[in-house]
C-alpha cells in the first residue's frame, strides 16, 4: 500500500519468521509475554480499527469468515507465484483459525484477485486505487465481515524482492489490518517504505488477535480490547 519516496531511502529489514508448526502468538497454545502483548494490542487498535486513505473512524472489527480462495491475475513470475504459495502456508500454519485459505486457478472461484501488472495498469484493475503505489489493496465487506478483495502489484518498477514484500503487505491488509503504522520497522505493515520479507512477531500476533475465538465481526474496540486483556490477565 506504499509507495517509495526514493530509493536512496530505502532500509532493508528481515523480520524473523515463525517456524512451520510453531504458532508462538496464539492464545491457547503459548502466552506473549505482558510487554509485548501491550505493545501488539496498541498497534493492533491503529491497524484493525482504521483504514490507510480513509478517515472512517471505524469502530468495529471486520475480517473474513468464510474460505479464502486466491487467484493470481496478470503477469506473475515463478517467483511471485512461489512466494505467495509460501506465505499462504504459512498464514495457514501461523493463524490456526483464520479460515482456510489457498490459491486457485480460476478468477471466478477466488474471493482475493491479485493483479500483476504494470504500474499504468493499476487505476483500471484495483477500485480506489491511489496513484504511485507500487501494490495496494482494495476491499469489500457486508454485515462486517469481508467478502471481495482486489490487489494490484506493480510488475515494472519492482524488483523481486519488492514484490515478495508488497504481496505479502496487501494480502495481510486484505485480510483486514487495513492500516499500517510507525511502530515496527520489521513489521510488514510499518508505514515508511522496507522491503521487510516476512510478517514480523508484531504481525503474526495482530492476526491472531484478528482472528481470535475470543473476537468477532461487528466487535467495537472497547469489547475486543476487554476480552483480550482478560485472556493474559
Amino acid at each position: 500500500m506504499k509507495r517509495p519516496l526514493s530509493l536512496l531511502l530505502v532500509l532493508f529489514f528481515l523480520a524473523p519468521s515463525l517456524a512451520p508448526g510453531t504458532s508462538a502468538y496464539t492464545f491457547g497454545n503459548s502466552q506473549p509475554d505482558r510487554a509485548a502483548f501491550e505493545r501488539a494490542l496498541s498497534v493492533f487498535h491503529t491497524c484493525a480499527f482504521s483504514a490507510e486513505y480513509v478517515n472512517n473512524g471505524r469502530n468495529y472489527l471486520i475480517r473474513w469468515d468464510q474460505p479464502l480462495r486466491v487467484f493470481a491475475s496478470g503477469s506473475p513470475t515463478r517467483q511471485d507465484l512461489e512466494n505467495l504459495d509460501a506465505f499462504l502456508k504459512a498464514l495457514q500454519t501461523n493463524v490456526p483459525h483464520l479460515p482456510d485459505i489457498s490459491r486457485v486457478d480460476s478468477e471466478s472461484d477466488a474471493g482475493i484477485v491479485i493483479h500483476f501488472c504494470p504500474l499504468h495498469q493499476m487505476a483500471s484493475l484495483v477500485p480506489d486505487y491511489d496513484s504511485g503505489n507500487w501494490g495496494f489493496f482494495y476491499y469489500e465487506y457486508a454485515a462486517y465481515r469481508i467478502h471481495t478483495a482486489v490487489i494490484g502489484i506493480a510488475t515494472d518498477v519492482t524488483t523481486q524482492r519488492d514484490r515478495n514484500h508488497l504481496v505479502q503487505e496487501e494480502l495481510v491488509g486484505a485480510l483486514g489490518l487495513t492500516n499500517d503504522h510507525w511502530d515496527d520497522k520489521t513489521s510488514i505493515l510499518y508505514q515508511g517504505w522496507t522491503t521487510t520479507q516476512s510478517p514480523s512477531p508484531l504481525d503474526w500476533q495482530m492476526l491472531n488477535f484478528l482472528y481470535s475465538l475470543l473476537t468477532h465481526p461487528g466487535d467495537q474496540w472497547e469489547t475486543v480490547e476487554r476480552a483480550l486483556r482478560n485472556a493474559v490477565s
